[in-house]
């Protein structure tokens, strides 16, 4: 999946080493973009939609986690 990363705030990857039930999904340069609580409904992105129009990935996005 491709990912942009043109945020201004972030969570460094090391911060949440260690801590039980996060999975890292999805990561740039040592920054937190994707997550997920392994015991609980909770997913993080972190991500520009503006900039990927009609891909397959923001579709998926929006149709299982936003219009849910």
């Amino acid at each position: 999946m491709m990912v942009n990363s043109w945020h201004h705030q972030g969570v460094l990857l090391k911060s949440v080493k260690g801590i039980s039930g996060i999975e890292v999904l999805a990561n740039t340069n040592n920054v937190l973009e994707g997550f997920r609580i392994k015991n609980i409904p909770v997913v993080g992105i972190q991500w520009h939609p503006e900039e990927f129009d009609d891909s397959v990935t923001i579709k998926y996005i929006i149709n299982n986690f936003i219009n849910k």
